[in-house]
């Protein structure tokens, strides 16, 4: 089937068979690169491996995350746009309380768009990502695209370490995706990743927790992830209107995901959140327990005008645990962030992010909770 996907947009690319490119494909490189300094908390020792800190702790920590980019594109005599993108993890911190990002390549994927819309090949992001509103976070902590977690750190037997609220992350796993032109605003998308049994662990991804489960019938769980999505977007009279639908299924366990997300802004301000529900139809509670059924949601409001911007969002997340006297119960935490942000020149801002972080757990057990509250301050640049 991948390899019939793969030849299905090869075909494309060359429309006719004898399309000529007016210009070679020239790369440009760009990225980003975050530097944070913060001060974090973690009240329960038991929640912590030997290599993070102690009860109580309350540490100043430093973190990084960077990215080069490196983009390119050409334009075809018959009217085709061909794209590359090599996205690269300059450097990742790894602190104390680092859930472990590693140093692997985010992304690598070509990209042929034309009147019948793109279509995207090689490791990307899914369809639910690509299209996903959520709440709007200034300081790049918070909210539910943050890392929170890197700070008050997520107990070592809690289930729900997922944070973000769209149908997986798994942009290390080849895929193929079509995305419509947009109508009125309306766009469609779907993606395709086979064999998901190979997805990068991560705190980010619906489908990575199935790497390492037992499924009875073959010994381990695997299949193919479909990830369907309407995205919309529209200005009416200075308001302007971001949002998304979205499922995902994998034929694997029953898993099936909905997302959906809503942004919208007036003068300034930015109301907005998203939600996602996780549904493991299989009946086995350790299947129900990796692929962390469940639900999700956040909500936020930002205000930036001029180089100035200020948000508070929350984040709340619960999945299943089945190791809590043979039954499913659920763990649970949430975040609440106020964030300040100014900008001291084109792609340069300082930020600024101060959270509570509360871990629970349907157990009680003290190894599977933790809370704390963290300041975090840093410089990002764009490039």
């Amino acid at each position: 089937m991948k390899k019939v996907l793969f030849a299905s947009a090869a075909l494309i690319a060359l429309g006719a068979g004898s399309a000529q490119a007016v210009e070679p494909v020239k790369l440009d490189i760009g990225g980003y690169m975050n530097q944070w300094v913060g001060y974090a908390t973690n009240k329960d020792s038991a929640v912590l491996s030997p290599t993070q800190t102690g009860k109580g702790s309350a540490k100043v920590d430093v973190q990084d995350d960077v990215e080069i980019d490196f983009k390119g594109s050409t334009k075809l005599d018959n009217g085709l746009s061909v794209g590359v993108e090599v996205d690269t993890n300059g450097s990742q911190g790894r602190s104390v309380r680092s859930t472990g990002a590693n140093g692997d390549g985010k992304r690598s994927f070509a990209t042929v768009s034309g009147g019948f819309g793109a279509l995207e090949v090689g490791e990307q992001d899914n369809v639910g990502a690509l299209i996903h509103s959520g709440s709007p976070d200034v300081g790049g902590i918070g909210g539910q695209d943050g890392n929170f977690m890197n700070w008050v750190a997520a107990p070592a037997g809690h289930s729900d370490t997922r944070q973000r609220t769209y149908a997986g992350d798994d942009r290390t796993e080849n895929k193929v995706i079509y995305i419509t032109p947009a109508f009125h605003g309306l766009s469609a998308g779907v993606s395709y990743t086979p064999n998901i049994e190979n997805s990068q662990t991560g705190h980010t991804s619906i489908t990575s927790n199935f790497s390492n489960s037992i499924d009875p019938s073959n010994g381990q769980l695997a299949g193919d992830l479909y990830v369907y999505g309407l995205a919309y977007n529209a200005e009416f009279s200075g308001v302007t209107i971001k949002s998304d639908l979205g499922a995902g299924n994998a034929n694997v366990a029953g898993l099936q995901v909905i997302q959906g997300g809503l942004n919208v802004g007036y003068a300034g301000f930015t109301v907005g959140g998203s939600y996602i529900n996780r549904i493991i139809a299989d009946d086995s509670l350790a299947i129900k327990t990796a692929g962390g059924q469940g639900a999700s949601w956040d909500a936020g409001v930002s205000y930036i005008t001029g180089p100035y911007g200020v948000s508070v969002t929350y984040f709340a997340g619960a999945a299943a645990n089945a190791n809590h006297f043979n039954k499913v119960g659920m763990d649970r935490d949430s975040t609440v962030t106020l964030a300040g942000s100014y900008d001291l020149g084109p792609g340069v801002a300082v930020k600024t992010s101060v959270f509570n972080t509360n871990w629970t757990s349907a157990s009680g057990t003290l190894a599977n909770k933790n809370d704390g509250v963290g300041v975090v301050s840093g410089i990002t640049v764009a490039f």
